[in-house]
């Protein structure tokens, strides 16, 4: 007995696929993987990197990737304390704003 409402009845095979929705996430990692691949093959030099009392050598890439990350994790932080600070802003002004229709009422 054969499912009138399946796939089959509307001409479709159920090994047919729908779009390619792998090329999206293929692209965006090839954009992110092709520009690093080139910034570590062309600085493979050494690099003298001086901080906070400290001195060592480290190839250049390390140096530029370890800069990376230390400025998402900033800018995250960063972004952070923004926010913090815009809620608990928004929570005293809420909050004054409150006060004062209840001190014109009273």
């Amino acid at each position: 007995m054969s499912d009138d409402f399946g796939p089959e009845a509307l001409g479709e095979h159920p090994s047919d696929e729908g779009p390619n929705l792998w090329i999206g996430p293929v692209v965006a990692a090839a954009a992110v993987i092709i520009p690093i691949l080139i910034l570590v093959l062309s600085n493979t030099s050494t690099a003298r990197v001086e901080w906070a009392g400290f001195d060592w050598e480290a190839p250049l890439w390390v140096v530029l990737a370890a800069t990376f990350a230390a400025g998402t994790v900033g800018g995250k932080l960063a972004g952070w304390g923004w926010r913090q600070w815009r809620k608990r802003r928004r929570r005293l002004r809420n909050e004054l704003e409150g006060l004062r229709r209840r001190d014109t009422e009273g």
